[in-house]
């Protein structure tokens, strides 16, 4: 259907809407195909980047799934699995989400600052600006082919009809003009449509008061986490994860075109975790020379330190720690120093 066409039968929402329309449904739309990397619909669950993490290794898409910490609460995994599942090979990488959700929700509201918005608004502006500019050019792009077309009618009107060689040619000028008339109004209407329009003086009050409202938004334990997700894609293009030794390199793009690297510590595994400190093994091995298990505990708990799950150490679980560490009690150095008991 061309131009004209258009114009004579008018839909009942423009093509540019449709095509809107069309890009709504094909993101909420939940991807299954290894190619696409749709985000899909926001989702119920913790996982903030979900539908926007990207493997850093092929390129592909990144699938959720979560685990539970011993207190039941659940944490986010991003997995890229999607060429392994295809090639029968080894997944690329899987990588706890917890951190890199925290560090990109923290960067995109550190962005949404006083002076980027008012700097975002002065881009706003001079882009408004050049695209007044272009709509007065293809205006006077449009008066051009109208008096082209004119010129080229008053030529036909003027030439004798019985001479119908100069008749013909003039007649396929003529629509030749009318056609490059139409095509430019054409053209018009849809850079016109497509345009920008200048933000009004209550658009860019709602936009500054964004820097104030988004934090406190984000930070209400009564906001969905469905909400974040969506808050999140509205400026955040997708995140590219890649784990290497004990650092993920997250490569974040936002919708306005920055482009930020993270680099979030590896999340530390259970046994890690739950790890006596070196320092505190070591202070254990220094008062074990001239204390028994039973002072050891007590200087330890008045110290305030604990052992790998947090608890108050006791004779007992001093006492396996030591054997687990092959740390010798008071009595074992006493021996091996070459005393004896009195038995």
């Amino acid at each position: 259907m061309d131009g004209a066409d258009r114009r004579r039968a008018p839909g009942y929402v423009t093509f540019e809407q449709y095509e809107h329309n069309q890009q709504t449904l094909a993101s909420n739309a939940a991807a299954h195909s290894d190619e696409e990397r749709r985000a899909g619909p926001a989702r119920e669950g913790p996982a903030l980047l979900q539908g926007v993490v990207v493997c850093g290794k092929c390129g592909k898409r990144m699938t959720v799934s979560y685990h539970k910490r011993c207190n039941g609460e659940p944490q986010p995994d991003y997995h890229c699995s999607r060429e392994g599942i295809a090639t029968g090979t080894p997944p690329c990488q899987t990588i706890c989400g917890a951190g890199v959700d925290a560090a990109v929700a923290k960067l995109v509201l550190e962005q949404l600052t006083p002076l980027a918005i008012q700097t975002a608004l002065a881009v706003s502006s001079e882009l408004a600006q050049r695209a007044a500019d272009a709509d007065r050019i293809r205006q006077m792009g449009v008066k051009r082919a109208e008096h082209a077309a004119e010129a080229a009618r008053r030529r036909y009107l003027a030439v004798d009809p019985t001479n119908r060689l100069v008749v013909d040619q003039l007649e396929a000028d003529w629509n030749n003009k009318l056609r490059e008339l139409a095509d430019a109004r054409d053209e018009y209407e849809r850079a016109t449509q497509a345009g920008n329009r200048p933000l009004t003086d209550q658009q860019q009050a709602q936009i500054r008061a964004l820097t104030t409202d988004l934090p406190a938004l984000w930070a209400n334990p009564a906001t969905p986490m469905r909400e974040r997700k969506r808050l999140i894609r509205l400026l955040v293009t997708d995140v590219t994860l890649n784990k290497t030794g004990d650092q993920i390199a997250a490569h974040v793009r936002l919708s306005g075109g920055q482009q930020h690297t993270l680099h979030v510590p590896r999340p530390l595994r259970a046994w890690e975790a739950h790890t006596t400190p070196p320092t505190t093994i070591a202070l254990i091995d220094q008062l074990l020379g001239a204390h028994t298990y039973d002072q050891t505990v007590e200087i330890l708990n008045s110290k305030g330190l604990t052992g790998g799950w947090g608890k108050p150490f006791t004779v007992v679980s001093l006492t396996q720690l030591c054997r687990i560490r092959s740390i010798p009690s008071h009595q074992q150095r006493l021996k091996a120093a070459g005393m004896l008991t009195l038995e």
